[in-house]
């Protein structure tokens, strides 16, 4: 696997709060049965998010939400799975598509974003193929803090201890 980062620079670990958020959210709804769960293009509100990751309300937490957009949506992965027998590379953004729906002309605003997620995390969604993330997760601060923890949940999971060997 490869990650490609645009011109604008690589999606970052605390980009990567928008995509679980949009996750859960679509997790949420395929637990309850909804059918827009079923839909790639997610439509969410700007200030639930940043309430929700434990971010401010403030002018300056817009622009940054909005460079998260810009980076997530500019990085592109590159793999080659070999699966039944073939070979097959892929070369795909996160994200297929942002967009900011703003309050009027004259206020700028985020209120909500429409985002279309790309097939292959879309489809990870559908199949269940995701971890759920404690919400004190967006308490962490530091990026290798956040890494940490991804890894010993995807690793440890709900046992007692996890092993690296060398």
């Amino acid at each position: 696997m490869r990650v490609m980062p645009s011109v604008l620079g690589r999606a970052t670990q605390h980009d990567k709060d928008v995509l679980i958020y949009v996750v859960s959210q679509m997790t949420e709804g395929l637990n309850r049965g909804r059918d827009d769960a079923k839909n790639r293009t997610v439509r969410f509100t700007v200030y639930d998010y940043l309430v929700t990751t434990n971010r401010g309300v403030g002018g300056d937490d817009y622009r940054r939400l909005q460079e998260s957009f810009d980076r997530l949506a500019g990085t592109r992965i590159k793999t080659d799975i070999r699966t039944g027998g073939q070979r097959v590379t892929d070369n795909f953004g996160i994200l297929e598509r942002v967009r900011i729906v703003e309050k009027s002309q004259s206020d700028e605003r985020m209120i909500a974003v429409d985002m279309t997620l790309s097939e292959w995390l879309y489809n990870a969604i559908q199949a269940y193929e995701i971890l759920s993330i404690h919400p004190d997760y967006f308490r962490l601060r530091k990026p290798m803090a956040r890494r940490l923890y991804e890894l010993a949940r995807k690793h440890c999971g709900h046992q007692a201890q996890w092993k690296i060997r060398p």
